[in-house]
Order: C-alpha cells, then structure tokens, then sequence
C-alpha cells in the first residue's frame, strides 16, 4: 500500500490479491533483559529493531508502546534493519527487543539469546501481516503467469492450512532453498506449541485455521486470506 499510494521512496501501481499470513508475529526481548521487561511502559531507552516504517510490525510496536505510556520518537531507539539481521543484532547486543515474524521470535529463543515477551495476536486478535503483490503491469502483461502464481499460493495455504500437514511443511521450510531454519524452530511455529525463552516449560499459540476466503469476491484478482499466521 505504501509503494501503490506512493508514501514510501518511489511509486507504482500494485495489485494486492493475497494477505498470506495473519498475526503471526512477536515481540522478542534481550535474554539479559527477562527480569526487568515485563509490560510496555519498561521498554523505556531500549533499542527496538523494525523492519520499516510501513510495515504493520512498526505500527503494533508504537500501539503498544504508547499503550505503556511511552513516546515512540522519544522515549524508545527505533531502529529498521533487514529481518534476517536483528537475530544475529540482538545476540551481539546492537539492539535490544525486535518485532518480527514468529520464525525470528522461535530462532532467537532456540539460539538462547532472547525471550518471547508477547505475541503479537495478543495485541490485534487477527491482524493482517505479510501479504503477496505483484505490479499492475506484470499482471496486465502476463496474465497467465499471474493466474497460476495465485493457484499456486493458494493450494499451499490451503495444505498448510491442514494441521496434519504442519510438521511435514515445517520440514520442507527447513531446506536451504528455502528458509534454512532449523526444522524444530519451524516445527514449534507451525504447531503452535513453543518454548518462551523463561523457563521449561512450554506455551501455546492458536495454530492457524484458515482458509483461502475472498475478502473482495468481485475485485480483479480478489483478495483472499491464505494461511493465517499462529
């Protein structure tokens, strides 16, 4: 939305058919920080790492600082950096906390370096996260591309969406082709049963439920929910 309505660097028109993913997110917290940060309002002076301004990690971050009575531009260091270098920040101190896909939220607790300190569904039950856009001139210019582009995603949610399926995804998004992550951090996401990095014990999140549903049935390329975050 920020690149079609030209609020970011540039401009240009996007077609946006699927929101692939909803909650599906966390904020992760420095390991030496899990007996001081317990509520919004002690993330005062901490260096928070975002992933851009317009992304709706930046935007449920502020919402819950200023729920702690804190001044985003103030109060707290925010700092945008590319997802897959906050893991590596928050390890060598560079950053204090991120907000970030449940993947960053799961690797950061296995590598013993940071702990879950809420999910962000707790903050927006059901919010919109990573969503999948193409430009209104490939579309125009490859119709059918676009069209099996779109089955595509859309079969996959609909396997994903299937809990019998999760393990033997989280295995495939082991790959280094694709995520590269270690099969028990993905496992633990797509299951929803997850070790929080403050104890033993184990939490548990509401596994996704969802299937392609057209939330716009009579727009061009409809948009459809696919696979909701846990």
């Amino acid at each position: 939305m920020a690149i079609h309505h030209g609020f970011a660097s540039g401009q240009r028109d996007i077609r946006l058919p699927y929101v692939t993913n909803i909650n599906g997110n966390g904020i992760t917290v420095s390991q030496r920080l899990v007996s001081e940060v317990n509520g919004p309002e002690d993330f005062r002076g901490l260096r928070i790492g975002l992933p851009f301004e317009y992304s709706v990690h930046y935007l449920l971050m502020l919402d819950y600082l200023v729920s702690g009575g804190l001044d985003p531009h103030s109060d707290v260091d925010l700092r945008i950096m590319r997802p897959a270098d906050m893991v590596t920040a928050l390890s060598v101190d560079q950053i204090d906390a991120f907000c970030l896909p449940d993947q960053f939220n799961q690797r950061a607790v296995a590598e013993g370096i940071g702990f879950i300190h809420t999910l962000t569904k707790d903050l927006w039950e059901d919010h919109p996260c990573c969503s999948f856009a193409v430009g209104q001139d490939f579309a125009d210019a490859h119709p059918n591309t676009y069209t099996a582009l779109l089955r595509a995603i859309g079969d996959s949610a609909l396997f994903i969406d299937d809990h019998d399926h999760r393990a033997e995804t989280a295995e495939l998004m082991a790959q280094p082709a694709y995520l590269g992550l270690p099969e028990p951090v993905l496992t633990a996401v797509l299951t929803g049963e997850f070790p929080d990095g403050t104890g033993p014990s184990s939490r548990y999140r509401s596994a996704s439920a969802s299937s392609p549903t057209p939330t716009s049935p009579t727009a061009p390329g409809s948009s459809m929910r696919c696979s909701g975050g846990t």
